[in-house]
């Protein structure tokens, strides 16, 4: 997506947060219809009028059929790093990894029978292809390659709620496992993952609806793999003689918003890093959602709409949306909150950007807050 250049101008006032934070305030969680939401809902279909449009190509979201009122999973989309990677770090040299950049995708053999880790849940068996884009650093800043091992995954999925308009479910990996043999530069090098190893890989896999009752779905997928990774080195290559095993974590997504960063938050002490999570795919009619999470628990915030940019100094952070639309709420006892919304009949190209502020009194420094989304209808 293209970055606009930071706007900022004498005349745009900046909102304080101790007088907005503490009126109004709704409970979390709360209904369509309720009031906050119906605030924000007018706010976006005022947006068709106010926002500029935008000629980009944001990210796409993962659209699949539906099917008696849901989406048959595994979707049928590329999972990729949530911006972030996997890496090679044991048995290297020391000062070097090796950075993989991976794309899982290419899904087959796909068995799907009831039962699982969740109740009325499904456990699904297939086969896909895990791309690996490496890129040594250190002593091999020069090595390069790209390895496709195909690997065999049992996942467990809860129960999804055929008919309604936004379904989440949880998500178990069990099983994750590939290998591949004579390769060039490995003699050797498998994965492994899932809880079956003790590599816990939790996830949530959420259905938004694209219209009404009968429309397809888009779908938003977050993994949280730990895995396992050892080689051999092959004779005669760059890591001939090496050898190693790494346990590392990744963060993996399948599909995605029409949304993109536009400005970074400000941290709640050193405990809290509140973040705001966008999906759906704003077309016309599309069900979408916007959460916060990972923010102090039970403490007065505001969300900031606005139909363009500010990016200015603001209770030593960064106030990203021009305040336009202010909605006063209350997090939940998990530092969260969220809004499900329908997405009025906006022009394709219409933006609007979005932040929550938090006020927490316990902090030395009592302001935090998110960092700024920017939207792009379809």
């Amino acid at each position: 997506m293209r970055s606009d250049p930071p706007q900022r101008s004498a005349d745009r006032s900046v909102p304080s947060l101790r007088d907005s934070v503490m009126t109004n305030s709704v409970s979390p969680r709360i209904p369509l219809r309720a009031t906050g939401v119906a605030v924000l809902l007018s706010a976006l279909a005022l947006a068709s009028a106010a926002a500029p449009a935008y000629a980009g190509d944001p990210s796409v979201p993962c659209p699949q059929p539906n099917v008696a009122g849901t989406v048959l999973l595994p979707a049928l989309c590329d999972v990729v790093g949530d911006d972030d990677t996997m890496v090679i770090s044991t048995g290297l040299p020391a000062g070097t990894t090796i950075i993989i950049d991976p794309t899982w995708d290419t899904f087959f053999n796909i068995v799907r029978v009831p039962g699982g880790v969740f109740p009325g849940g499904q456990i699904q068996d297939f086969d896909g292809i895990l791309e690996m884009s490496m890129t040594g650093t250190g002593a091999l800043a020069a090595f390069n390659r790209n390895i496709f091992m195909q690997v065999a995954t049992r996942m467990h999925t809860a129960a999804p709620s055929p008919g309604a308009p936004i379904q989440e479910m949880d998500v178990q990996i069990e099983s994750m496992q590939g290998q591949i043999l004579g390769d060039p530069d490995f003699n050797l090098i498998s994965l492994v993952a899932g809880f079956a190893f003790a590599l816990p890989s939790p996830g949530e896999t959420t259905l938004l609806r694209t219209g009404p009752a009968g429309n397809d779905f888009v779908v938003d997928s977050f993994f949280d793999v730990a895995y396992q990774i050892s080689f051999v080195g092959a004779p005669g290559s760059v890591l001939d003689g090496l050898l190693g095993t790494t346990t590392d974590t990744v963060d993996l997504r399948q599909g995605g918003a029409p949304w993109s960063e536009w400005s970074p938050g400000k941290p709640c002490g050193s405990i809290f890093v509140p973040e705001l999570i966008a999906q759906g795919a704003l077309s016309v009619d599309s069900w979408n959602v916007l959460e916060v999470v990972d923010g102090p628990p039970l403490v007065p915030a505001v969300w900031f709409v606005g139909f363009s940019p500010l990016r200015a100094p603001f209770k030593g952070g960064i106030l990203g949306p021009q305040p336009d639309i202010q909605l006063n709420v209350n997090l939940d006892v998990f530092g969260e909150y969220r809004i499900p919304y329908q997405w009025p009949n906006a022009p394709a190209g219409t933006r609007l950007w979005v932040q929550v502020w938090m006020h927490d009194i316990s902090l030395a420094d009592p302001f935090c807050s998110t960092q700024t989304l920017v939207g792009t209808s379809q």
